[in-house]
Protein backbone atom coordinates (compact mmCIF):
# COMPACT_ATOMS: atom_id res chain seq x y z
CA UNK A 1 0.00 0.00 0.00
CA UNK A 2 2.87 2.69 0.51
CA UNK A 3 4.67 1.63 -2.50
CA UNK A 4 1.03 2.90 -4.27
CA UNK A 5 0.94 6.25 -2.18
CA UNK A 6 4.48 6.99 -3.44
CA UNK A 7 3.55 5.95 -6.84
CA UNK A 8 1.00 8.40 -6.87
CA UNK A 9 3.17 11.32 -5.37
CA UNK A 10 5.59 10.84 -7.86
CA UNK A 11 3.43 11.24 -10.76
CA UNK A 12 1.93 14.21 -8.74
CA UNK A 13 5.16 15.65 -9.42
CA UNK A 14 6.16 14.94 -12.56
CA UNK A 15 2.78 15.97 -13.82
CA UNK A 16 2.79 19.05 -12.07
CA UNK A 17 6.26 20.15 -13.87
CA UNK A 18 4.97 19.05 -17.37
CA UNK A 19 1.77 21.18 -16.36
CA UNK A 20 4.33 23.83 -15.11
CA UNK A 21 6.67 23.74 -18.35
CA UNK A 22 3.73 23.91 -20.81
CA UNK A 23 2.49 26.95 -18.74
CA UNK A 24 5.89 28.20 -19.29
CA UNK A 25 6.31 27.01 -22.81
CA UNK A 26 2.98 28.27 -23.63
CA UNK A 27 3.70 32.07 -22.19
CA UNK A 28 6.97 32.52 -23.94
CA UNK A 29 5.62 31.21 -27.40
CA UNK A 30 2.17 33.15 -27.01
CA UNK A 31 -0.49 30.85 -27.77
CA UNK A 32 -3.95 30.78 -27.30
CA UNK A 33 -6.02 29.84 -24.59
CA UNK A 34 -7.36 26.90 -26.63
CA UNK A 35 -4.23 25.28 -27.61
CA UNK A 36 -3.10 25.79 -23.73
CA UNK A 37 -5.94 23.88 -22.74
CA UNK A 38 -5.58 21.38 -25.47
CA UNK A 39 -2.00 20.27 -24.13
CA UNK A 40 -2.98 20.61 -20.13
CA UNK A 41 -5.45 17.99 -21.30
CA UNK A 42 -3.52 16.01 -23.16
CA UNK A 43 -1.04 15.62 -19.79
CA UNK A 44 -3.60 14.94 -17.78
CA UNK A 45 -5.39 12.15 -20.02
CA UNK A 46 -1.51 10.54 -20.42
CA UNK A 47 -1.68 10.96 -17.04
CA UNK A 48 -4.79 9.04 -16.58
CA UNK A 49 -3.40 6.25 -18.31
CA UNK A 50 -1.74 4.96 -15.59
CA UNK A 51 -5.06 4.30 -14.37
CA UNK A 52 -4.09 6.60 -10.87
CA UNK A 53 -7.49 8.59 -10.36
CA UNK A 54 -6.05 10.67 -7.66
CA UNK A 55 -2.69 11.73 -9.32
CA UNK A 56 -4.82 13.02 -12.38
CA UNK A 57 -7.44 14.84 -10.24
CA UNK A 58 -4.52 16.88 -8.41
CA UNK A 59 -2.59 17.39 -11.64
CA UNK A 60 -6.45 18.48 -13.02
CA UNK A 61 -6.48 21.37 -9.97
CA UNK A 62 -2.52 22.14 -10.97
CA UNK A 63 -3.51 22.50 -14.86
CA UNK A 64 -6.77 25.08 -13.03
CA UNK A 65 -4.60 27.13 -11.17
CA UNK A 66 -1.58 27.49 -13.77
CA UNK A 67 -4.18 28.59 -15.81
CA UNK A 68 -5.66 30.99 -14.18
CA UNK A 69 -2.64 32.36 -12.62
CA UNK A 70 -0.94 32.52 -15.92
CA UNK A 71 -1.86 35.85 -17.10
CA UNK A 72 -3.92 35.33 -20.46
CA UNK A 73 -6.37 37.64 -20.61
CA UNK A 74 -9.69 35.68 -20.83
CA UNK A 75 -8.78 33.96 -17.26
CA UNK A 76 -6.19 36.55 -15.39
CA UNK A 77 -8.63 39.58 -15.33
CA UNK A 78 -10.31 41.10 -12.39
CA UNK A 79 -13.64 40.84 -12.76
CA UNK A 80 -16.18 43.35 -11.21
CA UNK A 81 -19.57 44.70 -11.39
CA UNK A 82 -21.97 43.60 -14.37
CA UNK A 83 -18.34 41.69 -16.10
CA UNK A 84 -19.07 38.91 -14.59
CA UNK A 85 -17.49 35.68 -16.43
CA UNK A 86 -19.89 33.08 -17.03
CA UNK A 87 -18.85 29.68 -17.30
CA UNK A 88 -16.29 29.43 -14.56
CA UNK A 89 -18.10 26.30 -13.72
CA UNK A 90 -17.76 24.73 -17.37
CA UNK A 91 -13.93 25.81 -17.42
CA UNK A 92 -13.30 23.98 -14.46
CA UNK A 93 -15.32 20.99 -15.38
CA UNK A 94 -13.06 20.75 -18.09
CA UNK A 95 -10.82 19.63 -16.13
CA UNK A 96 -12.31 17.94 -13.33
CA UNK A 97 -14.49 15.40 -15.25
CA UNK A 98 -11.78 14.04 -18.08
CA UNK A 99 -9.85 12.26 -15.07
CA UNK A 100 -12.35 9.70 -13.70
CA UNK A 101 -13.74 8.83 -17.13
CA UNK A 102 -10.56 8.01 -18.72
CA UNK A 103 -8.95 6.50 -15.88
CA UNK A 104 -12.21 4.47 -14.92
CA UNK A 105 -12.06 3.43 -19.39
CA UNK A 106 -8.63 2.04 -19.05
CA UNK A 107 -8.76 0.35 -16.19
CA UNK A 108 -11.76 -1.37 -17.61
CA UNK A 109 -9.85 -1.55 -20.63
CA UNK A 110 -7.10 -3.61 -18.68
CA UNK A 111 -9.14 -5.77 -16.89
CA UNK A 112 -10.19 -9.07 -18.34
CA UNK A 113 -13.84 -9.36 -16.83
CA UNK A 114 -15.37 -7.45 -19.83
CA UNK A 115 -14.63 -10.21 -22.52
Amino acid sequence: MALHRWRAVVQCLFGGMAIALLTFACFRLRLNLATTVCLYLIVIVLLSLQGSFLSSAVVSLIAVGCLALSGHPKTGQRWSGQNRPTGRGRGLSCFILPPPVAASLFSYANSEDHI
